[in-house]
């Protein structure tokens, strides 16, 4: 075609083609400028439905206003019918010809796919679906700027028609996302994995999946895990491999949840330090032995002595914790198969876990027997077992023998300050040790009156042993717990559990425990963002396997707004606490924060299904129904919440705001007077009156009493920043200036 004229384009010379398409460059004689043309194949001129696709290419490239997209001019025939369009030409190459050269540097694959992420969120906004990401389709221009082209796959997201006739499934194999490949309804998450597999190819000059042929590529794609980027090149910072990993999960739901935020993650890279990596995502790819902890059995006549075997496994949970390199389950899935008399295999698998760990213990007359066995999963054999015939006051030296046991076993490197926590003794006075388990036991109870008993049991360890830190740990705790519940003021709940965990501290600065605890005060204290992240980091640096600090640490980084990097920790929550409730619950909260209603209640009811009368599950799922509009739905779930919590003011206070939103103002009204009556004898959270008056709309009331909520360091009006219930009120400069107050940026 060299030479001819096409309308007013002169043909200059063949620039590209594929089975979708042949491209030209040629001279527009009207405006005088370069342009390419895309054709359709001289196979597929005639074919109505390449036709069809061709007009569709240009239609979703022109609805694309993006400085990444390639804008399209026009769209037009030669006499004989040959349909074309007409492009903008950029001078440059493709990603494909640059990764040819060698693989391409951190910094500039950072920039390459923070671009192509910018672009492909633009994409999917208009309900888009690239579908052909690959180096090949992404020109890099003679000034560095970034051009995405070939919009000829392009479909709407849902849609499934994937092959044209007398093809396969289309697009190019080593780019396909699983669903994808196997012909299924797709959405914008296709283009996240294949964003991914374009990030691989360039930091390692090598494709994640491969083969002799397109259906090996595909049976890897769908089966293998990629080589690890870090055994190639250490040049990469492992939070960028984890992103890339993210992006590359077989099952779209773990991938990231849009382009957007694949977009906010390698920006957040750009802003770093290639060394300064999270600690959460230092850990969420890597493979380590895994083993469950099971709640040691009690032996002996008294039953009063559950607490102590109850405490005995906690110890354990707690040591292996902060061994970096073994995944240790959490208390609360281990305890919720207490008495279940399940197998080491079904344990396993409802775990995930290789390894389990069974404990029998009797005590009688400051003696006692304790008998342990390690189990493997895969075949149900012992591969460690131990029988301990001791004093009471050994108790420690068992449990450290216990922990260092499955250690070797399992061939897990010590550091050096892991091997010292093992050894260490938390309290010279068994007596305290005893009194400190029955506070933990029924600390761990989360209900009122397992909360004062705590109380008493830990003041009473410290009494016995006034340098027993973990106790004033755990009374610092109980505190936070009794404001959480709002059965005590916030504010004087705070200033009590600061004092004990500040006390704690100075006595043992390598609590773990102690520096969550610290972070979550800080917190509550608003304007101490920066050093409540600061604890927050140090107590994961000294025990990144307990679940629990992930989850506190998630809370506090979804109210920042910091969505990622909050799924990531709930992610690493999980993985050590998988039947852990609240943890799934935290997982549905965060969405629903991210006004991703459909997914919050998704994993709402997926918790349901695990206990129908959780109540956060119950309560959250109808907060997020209401902000959904779904209003029917949601007051009967808060009323079913409502009446779990036993008529608590914090529960009835939500339903009263659900009916005010839904327009039953009587019926919100009616539970206002109930419960300011209520707090003449009880304790009735500001916010909990504050948010009755929103759903009222009374702006007045409602932000009067959200600043005593602040005055009172009420939990929820940490969330002021993300949280959906202060949409309608979040821009008054009153509510502006309380989230000065609070640290948060109003600009």
């Amino acid at each position: 075609m060299k030479g001819e004229i096409v309308s007013h384009y002169k043909i200059i010379k063949k620039i590209g083609g594929g089975g979708m398409g042949v491209v030209y460059l040629a001279e527009d004689t009207q405006l005088n400028r370069k342009v390419a043309l895309k054709f359709l194949p001289p196979d597929l001129t005639r074919d109505t439905e390449a036709r069809i696709r061709l007009v569709h290419e240009a239609q979703a490239a022109s609805a694309l206003d993006h400085p990444t997209i390639c804008t399209v001019y026009e769209i037009d025939q030669t006499r004989d019918g040959h349909m074309f369009i007409a492009m903008a030409f950029y001078v440059g190459c493709t990603l494909r010809e640059k990764i040819g050269k060698g693989h391409i540097g951190y910094e500039e694959a950072l920039y390459i796919g923070v671009e192509i992420a910018s672009g492909l969120a633009k994409v999917h906004e208009k309900g888009i679906i690239h579908r052909d990401i690959k180096p090949a389709n992404i020109i890099i221009t003679s000034d560095k700027r970034i051009k995405i082209v070939d919009f000829g796959l392009a479909i709407l997201s849902g849609q499934t028609r994937l092959t044209l006739k007398g093809q396969m499934t289309i697009g190019t194999v080593n780019y396909m996302s699983p669903e994808q490949a196997r012909g299924r309804t797709i959405d914008h998450r296709t283009d996240i994995w294949s964003l991914g597999v374009v990030l691989y190819e360039m930091v390692t000059g090598k494709h994640p999946f491969r083969g002799a042929n397109a259906q090996s590529v595909i049976h890897s794609l769908l089966n293998d895990v990629p080589d690890p980027i870090m055994n190639m090149t250490k040049k990469i910072p492992k939070g960028f491999e984890c992103i890339i990993n993210r992006c590359l999960e077989k099952d779209p739901e773990n991938r990231f949840l849009s382009m957007d935020d694949v977009k906010e993650s390698l920006q957040r890279l750009q802003q770093c330090d290639p060394g300064d990596l999270l600690i959460a995502q230092e850990i969420v790819y890597e493979k380590k032995p895994s083993i469950a902890v099971l709640p040691f059995s009690n032996l002996s006549e008294n039953r009063e002595q559950d607490y102590f075997c109850d405490g005995v496994t906690d110890e354990i949970i707690h040591v292996l914790g902060h061994v970096d390199g073994l995944r240790v389950l959490a208390r609360g899935s281990v305890f919720s198969l207490k008495d279940n008399n399940l197998g080491a295999r079904e344990i396993g698998n409802r775990l995930k876990v290789e390894h389990v760990l069974h404990g029998r213990v009797r005590s009688s007359d400051n003696r006692l027997r304790i008998f342990v066995e390690l189990i493997s999963v895969t075949n149900g054999y012992t591969i460690w077992s131990e029988r301990y015939d001791r004093k009471m006051e050994d108790i420690f030296a068992i449990q450290d023998e216990i922990s260092l046991a499955i250690v070797e076993t399992l061939k897990v490197k010590l550091l050096g300050k892991e091997r010292n926590l093992i050894g260490k003794r938390p309290t010279g006075d068994i007596e305290a040790y005893h009194l400190y388990l029955q506070g933990n036991y029924f600390l761990n109870k989360r209900t009122t009156a397992g909360l004062e008993k705590a109380m008493r049991f830990f003041n009473q360890a410290v009494e016995k042993d006034p340098s027993y830190a973990l106790a004033y740990v755990g009374i610092a705790d109980t505190y936070t717990l009794l404001a959480g519940y709002e059965v005590i003021l916030s504010i004087d709940a705070y200033k009590l559990a600061r004092k004990a965990v500040l006390c704690a501290l100075k006595k043992d600065n390598s609590l773990a425990l102690g520096h969550s605890t610290l972070a979550i005060l800080l917190w509550e204290d608003s304007v101490k963002q920066q050093s409540a992240e600061q604890e927050f980091r140090k107590a994961i640096d000294l025990a990144p396997g307990l679940a629990l600090l992930h989850h506190a640490y998630a809370e506090f980084l979804a109210a920042l707004g910091r969505y990622e990097q909050a799924l990531v920790e709930t992610r690493l929550a999980i993985e050590l606490d998988p039947l852990s409730l609240i943890s799934h619950v935290l997982r549905g909260f965060i969405y629903y924060l991210m006004r991703h209603y459909d997914q919050a209640i998704k994993h709402y009811y997926s918790v349901i299904e695990m206990d129908p009368n959780f109540i956060p599950a119950q309560c959250e799922l109808g907060m997020t129904l209401i902000q959904h509009r779904k209003y029917d739905e949601g007051i009967e779930t808060l009323k079913k919440a409502t009446e779990l919590s036993n008529n608590s003011p914090m529960y009835l206070s939500r339903l009263a705001y659900a009916y005010g939103v839904s327009g039953d103002r009587k019926r919100a009204r009616e539970y206002l007077c109930q419960l300011e009556q209520l707090s003449k004898n009880t304790y009735v959270s500001a916010f909990s009156l504050a948010i009755i008056f929103l759903g009222l709309n009374d702006k007045e009331q409602a932000i009067s009493f959200f600043d005593k909520a602040f005055e009172e360091k009420h939990y929820h009006i940490l969330m002021l920043k993300t949280e959906p219930l202060f949409d309608s009120i979040r821009s008054d400069p009153r509510m502006q200036k309380l989230l000065e107050k609070m640290g948060f940026s109003t600009h």
